[in-house]
């Protein structure tokens, strides 16, 4: 298995990509999370990221959001049959203390 795995995704209305350098099955939220704040210079105590995607079916509005480890691997390892994964959506909200 190859041990670079590169997400693209989509933050406020910008696309970027980033990549970490492991394998699929070894990838956790937490490193995608941690990524993300450390490329964004984002306070992690103030600033909360949602994770989603969408399915790649037909007439598929709907988004899954990533809550897990599991949500993850499930995104991660879901591709269509010409080997394309979906881009991730990336939403920053402000935690509540």
């Amino acid at each position: 298995m190859t041990k670079h795995v590169s997400v693209d995704f989509k933050f406020k209305g910008h696309m970027y990509s980033v990549t970490l350098k492991t394998t699929m099955e070894d990838i956790s939220l937490a490193m995608i999370e941690e990524k993300l704040y450390k490329k964004f210079v984002l306070d992690e105590s103030k600033v909360k990221l949602a994770l989603r995607y969408m399915l790649m079916v037909v007439e598929c509005e709907e988004q899954l959001t990533i809550c897990d480890d599991e949500d993850l691997f499930v995104y991660l390892t879901s591709i269509d049959k010409e080997d394309l994964r979906c881009f991730l959506l990336v939403e920053e909200t402000s935690r509540s203390n």
